[in-house]
């Protein structure tokens, strides 16, 4: 028997005593037109009952509250223990049929879980983590697990995670490469919350790993899958259910009617759910039931906990094997070479081109997975090389560096101007930063002559800085005056790009802001482990503000923020390489840890904040030893 459908039989029971259930609906329905239904079916009886002992029944009949169907049931459902045989399990108008094709093990409790495969008929809700447990000896399995999972680097929580345990009882593979190989021995499914639990579990030890499923075979065997583990076993416990309360015997009645009616025995489910009856004090008129169990918010719950949650952190390893994507011309004169993972040591070599057929610029992504080749001239239409990274073999392809046009296409080119493609990255500067522009194709001419400034009613000149090698990037540099209106004037082709565009007069107008615009934010940081090196990032709408790598105690300044909310994260940097490191199952190696300060800060105009923060590293949350 569910809390869930405890609390249902509560809620029947208190209606029917105080006089208000008149009837129930046979098929209830939401009205034509009415709002959409999101909940999901009730189980209102099973036969043999839930948590049957000493089952030795050859089939199953669950029963819900409305029409149901199995959806993509061979990828959800897992039975333990396992059946060699799997049992045919069919539906029968509002009930779910389980008959199984092998002879049950003696003294053994049985789960079999269908995660979300038993969903309505109409808008396919799912009754989240179902299962049906029964035991072929005198007693059913009680243990449990709690936990809950998150982003290994975004703290966030995750729903939708499979979380699996195995037991080392196979043969002939190596316990830690059972999520390889093998499906778990027991699984159940994070919430929006990124809460899990397992429940009626044996008392054994466990090896617990999660798995966000590429192709939904609960085994891990795609490089893309994010995954979780804990480094140690992880073993179940007893969880006793929180004490509830119903008053008046008049409710108990009632409810022992229903119960009953259903073919279910109260007296155990009260005693098995903790329940206990009293009647009604003098000073209460009404009818009181205290909220039933899984009602209860978890947080409460937490408070007064004797065992651990389980914190799990999920990941995706770096995939090891390097490969070569794909060459691919982005637009005219833009040829990109991609790869699967940033390049360590890459060569190009081409096989169709004699020595002044095809000249270009290089330029590397960010990350170092994306070679561009500006090229500034070609004879060529297309280009036939071999490429290779490090250890990879070459490989050979064959890629248009022109493309042939139309002659539609060629008259439009004529007849519309062509001019330099180009956008300011922040047209209103902040009072410490510079004017930055980006052009679509690196700058093979500049002539500044024409350039000049208004700086209030004031003319002055100013220079043009490319911040890359192939001249792409350029920052205005000045130190801008505070209220101030500017205008920036570039003169028609004053830039000339590798294609022989050039831009007409550009006239940039903008007016500075006030240091009292901007709020200061001062953080006296403090490590626990001072030889550990950190880095801080302060963001705001998840972007970076502003980065900084800490060794120990030290004062963090971050001025000129504009109004509104930021948050500081720490990346606890263990191999003190500047990065974030992913984790790695085999190695037994859990990703670094990310620590976000402990509440969001809201900067304020001509306003300054001052914060403490004494850095804790949490780490994983083991399971007692059994």
């Amino acid at each position: 028997m569910t809390f869930g459908f405890l609390k249902n039989i509560f809620n029947i029971a208190i209606l029917a005593s105080a006089g208000l259930l008149m009837t129930m609906c046979a098929n209830p329905v939401s009205p034509v037109g009415g709002p959409k239904d999101v909940t999901p079916p009730e189980m209102v009886k099973a036969e043999p009952p839930m948590y049957q002992t000493n089952f030795d029944a050859e089939k199953i009949r669950i029963y819900f509250n409305e029409w149901v169907e199995l959806k993509d049931l061979q990828k959800q459902l897992i039975i333990s223990p396992p059946m060699k045989e799997a049992p045919d399990i069919t539906i029968k108008g509002r009930s779910v049929q389980i008959r199984f094709n092998e002879p049950l093990l003696d003294s053994t409790t049985y789960n079999i879980f269908f995660g979300n495969a038993i969903v309505d008929i109409t808008e396919k809700n799912p009754v989240t983590n179902f299962q049906y447990v029964f035991s072929t000896w005198d007693v059913v399995d009680s243990l449990s697990m709690e936990g809950e999972i998150k982003d290994a680097f975004t703290l966030s929580a995750v729903e939708g995670v499979n979380i699996m345990l195995y037991l080392d009882n196979n043969d002939t593979i190596p316990f830690d490469s059972l999520p390889y190989f093998i499906r778990p021995y027991f699984m159940s499914k994070s919430n929006p919350d990124g809460q899990f639990r397992f429940n009626n579990l044996p008392d054994k030890s466990f090896k617990i790993f999660a798995l966000l499923d590429g192709n939904s075979n609960l085994i891990f065997d795609q490089p893309a899958e994010q995954i979780a583990f804990i480094d140690s076993l992880v073993h179940p416990y007893y969880i006793k259910p929180p004490e509830v309360l119903v008053y008046d015997s008049a409710a108990v009645d009632s409810l022992r009617l229903i119960a009953d009616s259903l073919e279910l025995n109260l007296d155990s489910i009260l005693v098995n759910s903790n329940i206990r009856i009293d009647t009604v004090p003098e000073k209460m008129a009404d009818l009181t039931l205290l909220v039933p169990p899984d009602t209860i918010q978890s947080d409460s719950i937490t408070e007064k906990r004797e065992y651990p949650l389980l914190s799990m952190k999920l990941f995706q390893e770096t995939d090891s094997v390097q490969r070569f994507i794909k060459a691919s011309l982005i637009k005219p004169n833009q040829l990109n070479f991609i790869f699967k993972q940033p390049a360590i040591n890459p060569e190009i070599r081409f096989l169709n081109i004699k020595p002044g057929d095809y000249n270009f610029l290089e330029e590397w992504n960010k990350t170092k997975d994306t070679l561009t080749h500006w090229i500034t001239h070609t004879a060529q239409d297309s280009l036939v090389f071999a490429v290779k990274d490090d250890a990879m073999e070459y490989d050979t392809v064959e890629t248009l560096i022109r493309k042939k046009l139309s002659r539609k296409e060629e008259k439009e080119k004529e007849e519309k101007p062509q001019k330099i493609n180009f956008k300011f990255i922040n047209p209103r500067p902040e009072l410490n930063k510079p004017v930055r522009i980006v052009f679509g194709y690196p700058i093979a001419n500049l002539d500044t002559s024409g350039f000049f400034m208004v700086e209030g009613e004031d003319t002055t000149t100013f220079q043009v800085h490319f911040i890359d090698s192939i001249r792409r990037k350029a920052e205005v540099r000045h130190s801008w005056l505070e209220k101030t209106p500017y205008r920036l004037l570039f003169p028609d082709s004053a830039f000339t790009d590798i294609t022989g565009k050039s831009n007409d007069t550009i006239d940039q107008k903008f007016t500075s802001k006030s240091l009292e615009d901007y709020g200061n934010l001062f953080v006296t940081f403090i490590p626990e482990d001072d030889e550990t090196s950190h880095i801080i990032r302060l963001l705001k709408d998840e972007k970076i503000v502003k980065e900084e790598r800490v060794y120990k105690n030290k004062k963090l300044s971050f001025t000129y923020l504009l109004p509104g909310d930021y948050r500081l994260k720490a990346i606890v940097d263990r191999n003190n390489n500047g990065k974030w490191d992913t984790g790695d199952y085999i190695y037994k190696i859990q990703p670094e840890e990310v620590i976000f300060f402990e509440k969001t800060i809201t900067a304020r105009a001509n306003w300054d904040i001052e914060e403490e923060w004494i850095l804790k590293e949490t780490g994983t949350v083991d399971s007692p030893s059994p």
